[in-house]
């Protein structure tokens, strides 16, 4: 048949139409688009998709106490969202995967049958506010009338609270929204409040649903006024017991009354220890000294010499060798044993090296943090080392929409019990010298004012927590750069950021290391550009990051898991002299798989304080304990040089559970290589013997791998035992600043810089 046209494949390909052929019913005619689109949409696969997705999100997410209790519940179609509460801390079999999972956490539903809930990861309300279990923590003589007269409060009063919350309202919003609490709430009404605050409320919001609604003024009465029979009291500046212990050591409360006896220069402390008989043992004044009224006693003895149940002190402080190092009885005579007659015996001083780095302090130095739950969690916090310290009058986790700010001295605000926060107080610590080192020769009293501020937001992943990422943590960072430009501008003062400090990871878990690498790099390629833009700085800061070693948790129990994400940290901070890994995780106590403890958070934090002190106030050249050569000497024996801030090295095993061989791994192309003996030698170096000869393309790891269903910290984490030796002490006394070596893995043989 002879070819009478055009073949409809030697057309023009278009890319957009108006309008397409049709055909119906033997009628050929033009179909536009737009009704084209509407019958896609009313009838055929992709209706029904349509269909099984709006049915799937129209469905509110569900939240249940435990477990059991989800898994008594048909899901009301496949992909609607549930929340099982961080208190359920048990486990079950995921009934779609077959794997053990916990109990807390979110869930998604693969289908419509009861309990047909699959575990999605441990996040949600597990990093939040739970006032219920704030109720239920309650103890003492006044914990039942603190539980019953939060009843229950009308719903209208409820729903105010919870949308005051929701919107991150104004103080005065805040306040009726206490008052309705106040006012005795139901505990129905608690818990969807506690789901409101879980997911919206900034931490200004949270602290203003404290308990100081009333509540327990009412039971104080019952105390003994004169503590007789009480062991020990701490009292603020009025008289007032803020914190009372009984006899057994037991918390119960605080008294409104006045104790007797006073020393008379009380009115200017901060706050005291008093004894059984009202004498004042020790008192922290305002200005930041100490006085021991009671006097100080000059006996020598180690715990072991102590009666067993310490029966005659209040309290003891001891050090890691059992030596007794302060102890207060009960007649509130305070002992320094270790101390010359009158004086507290101090240690070692901070090492100081020369300065290497540029350094610029101005009027104002701002100190920015932003990550995830770990940026923002609660925990233990130091006291105010320098009240000329300043913070922002909307608080630390300061928020775009907080704009009416002042700069406040940093002792008006709460503590923001965090990472940022304990930073700060041990850089001004080491900076001033405090009680414990000489000061600073570039330091004069009152300068390096210091500002900080965090705004990280739980559970998020890299990309939500980056330029225009859904939690608007970026913003928020950068809102407080804007706002410390011109509050000091209006003071006729200069600022700058000296540190970006990020505290995230273990949101992105399942990332290859050169997944996260790259995001990583993009972000701070952001924060760089726009945080010059608004402050005008020409000197660039200092970005401090830790390694996460909690992140197999999620991972089949058993598996051996590579520390990805922390692997990617150590080689951008090798790329980048300008990112120091301030510290990897492994030795801070975990209170959970991915949450430091509140006394891990803290020394987290004073560790941070430390590494700002040394390379962004003094400009030392400082670096962690990383790997600077790995050498094959045989094809039995490796030799790894480190980078050590304080030799010497030392396997410590005491802080951290070996998990064997230190936390050392020899890889070859036909696997894992065993390990026959791990030593060390000189200072700096770490000899490592093999049991067999070591095959093709090599690797070398520490603290790299972790155990699938193990959470993070020194006992079940990706960890290692190796650390340095530096005399560095913490501002509350109580920590050893040590350096732990970096989460790594290196080709062998290898040289840092290559």
């Amino acid at each position: 048949m002879p070819d009478n046209g055009v073949r409809t494949i030697d057309l023009t390909q278009l890319t957009t139409a108006e309008d397409l052929l049709g055909h119906d019913g033997g009628t050929l005619g033009v179909v536009p688009r737009e009704t084209l689109a509407l019958l896609l949409a009313a009838s055929g696969a992709v209706a029904d998709r349509l269909a099984e997705l709006d049915r799937a999100t129209s469905y509110a997410s569900v939240l249940r106490p435990t477990w059991t209790a989800l898994a008594a519940l048909a899901p009301e179609a496949v992909g609607q969202q549930a929340e099982v509460s961080p208190e359920d801390t048990g486990s079950h079999t995921d009934p779609q995967s077959g794997e053990p999972v916990a109990n807390a956490g979110r869930y998604t539903a693969f289908g419509t049958g009861a309990g047909q809930w699959a575990w999605v990861d441990g996040g949600g309300l597990g990093a939040k506010l739970s006032i219920t279990g704030a109720l239920q923590e309650l103890s003492g003589p006044f914990a039942g009338t603190a539980r019953t007269n939060i009843g229950a409060a009308s719903q209208e009063d409820m729903d105010a609270a919870e949308a005051a919350i929701a919107t991150k309202a104004s103080q005065a919003a805040m306040s009726a929204a206490e008052a309705a609490i106040a006012t005795k709430a139901g505990q129905d009404d608690l818990d969807a409040l506690t789901g409101v605050v879980g997911g919206k409320a900034d931490a200004a919001a949270v602290q203003a649903l404290d308990v100081r609604t009333g509540s327990l003024e009412g039971v104080v009465q019952i105390l003994d006024p004169d503590f007789s029979t009480f062991s020990y009291a701490v009292v603020d500046a009025d008289g007032t017991a803020l914190t009372i212990y009984d006899l057994e050591g037991q918390a119960v409360g605080g008294a409104s009354e006045d104790a007797d006896g006073f020393d008379p220069d009380f009115s200017e402390a901060i706050w005291a220890i008093v004894g059984q008989n009202d004498r004042v043992a020790q008192i922290l004044r305002q200005d930041g000294s100490m006085a021991f009224p009671g006097g100080m006693g000059t006996d020598t003895y180690r715990v072991t010499d102590i009666d067993g149940d310490f029966s005659e002190n209040v309290f003891t402080v001891v050090d890691q060798e059992d030596k007794v190092l302060q102890r207060i009885d009960r007649a509130g005579n305070v002992y320094f044993p270790a101390s010359d007659q009158g004086e507290v015996s101090k240690p070692a001083p901070t090492v100081r090296r020369p300065r290497v780095h540029e350094t610029l302090a101005l009027d104002i130095n701002h100190h920015v943090m932003n990550g995830q739950s770990n940026s923002v969690r609660s925990g233990l916090y130091l006291p105010v080392s320098d009240p000329q310290d300043v913070a922002f009058s909307g608080g630390i986790f300061l928020q775009a929409e907080e704009t009416a700010n002042t700069l406040v001295g940093i002792g008006t605000v709460s503590a923001e019990q965090c990472i940022i926060w304990n930073a700060v107080q041990q850089l001004k610590f080491l900076i001033q010298g405090s009680a414990d080192y000489s000061a600073d020769e570039n330091y004069e009293d009152g300068d390096y004012v210091i500002l900080p501020s965090s705004h990280g937001t739980s559970g998020a992943n890299i990309t939500d927590l980056s330029k225009g990422g859904s939690t608007g943590s970026y913003e928020d960072a950068l809102h407080g750069v804007d706002e410390a430009v011109r509050l000091a501008a209006a003071e006729g003062k200069a600022t700058a950021v000296q540190s970006l400090s990020w505290v995230q990871g273990e949101s992105d878990r399942y990332d290859t290391a050169a997944e996260y690498k790259t995001k990583l790099q993009a972000m701070l390629a952001d924060y760089r550009a726009d945080i010059a833009a608004r402050t005008g700085q020409s000197h660039d800061f200092v970005v401090l990051i830790y390694q996460p070693s909690g992140n197999q948790y999620s991972f089949p129990t058993g598996e051996l898991v590579p520390n990805t994400i922390a692997q990617a940290i150590f080689e951008a901070s090798e790329e980048d002299p300008r990112i120091l890994v301030a510290a990897p995780m492994y030795q801070a106590v975990h209170a959970d798989d991915l949450h430091f403890a509140s006394a891990g958070g803290k020394l987290m934090g004073m560790q941070w304080g430390k590494v700002l002190y040394k390379r962004v106030f003094r400009g030392e050249d400082w670096r962690p304990v990383e790997p600077r050569r790995i050498t094959k000497h045989s094809p039995r024996v490796i030799t790894i040089k480190f980078q050590v801030p304080e030799a010497p090295l030392v396997f410590d095993t005491t802080h951290v559970v070996d998990p064997g061989d230190y936390g050392f791994t020899v890889e070859d192309d036909s696997g894992v290589v065993s390990i026959a003996s791990v030593d060390l030698i000189n200072s700096d170096t770490v000899r490592i013997t093999t049991a067999a000869d070591i095959g093709a393309n090599p690797l070398l790891g520490y603290a790299y791998y972790g155990v699938g269903g193990n959470g993070g910290g020194p006992i079940s984490g990706a960890r290692g035992c190796l650390r340095d030796s530096d005399p560095t002490i913490s501002a509350d006394g109580s920590e050893a600043l040590w350096n732990w070596a970096v989460t790594f893995q290196k080709p062998i043989p290898y040289v840092k810089g290559t």
